[in-house]
């Protein structure tokens, strides 16, 4: 459906509980990352839960690639010494 000009398709603005919820997470950044490094180093914890936790952080680190990035990096085919200056950004 097209909008007449002059006219907003969300009149009354972004809803303003969504800022106060964003700040209330916010807070507890540091605890949520710390949460999902110790998921992912917990040998018992599940593969999926290691491997869910694994790659939140590294989206929230490095962003999520992009269909247009996807054959950029093939992070398989490289080794430990490679994968080590990747995460210590000497890469």
């Amino acid at each position: 459906m097209a909008f007449k000009p002059g006219m907003s398709g969300n009149p009354g603005g972004r809803p303003k509980g969504v800022k106060s919820v964003r700040k209330a997470a916010q807070l507890h950044t540091a605890e949520a990352l710390a949460t999902l490094v110790e998921i992912m180093k917990d040998s018992k914890s599940s593969s999926g839960s290691r491997v869910a936790a694994a790659n939140a952080l590294l989206d929230r680190g490095w962003g999520k690639i992009g269909p247009s990035e996807d054959s950029f990096l093939d992070v398989t085919v490289l080794s430990d010494a490679d994968l080590k200056k990747i995460i210590d950004g000497k890469y």
